[in-house]
């Protein structure tokens, strides 16, 4: 369970960073 739950929480950290840097770079 607790593996599980870290996995969730990086990608989620990963899908977040990866968006700022999207709009970041557009902008």
């Amino acid at each position: 369970m607790e593996d599980i739950l870290v996995i969730v929480l990086m990608w989620f950290i990963f899908y977040n960073s990866s968006r700022y840097v999207t709009v970041f770079l557009k902008g």
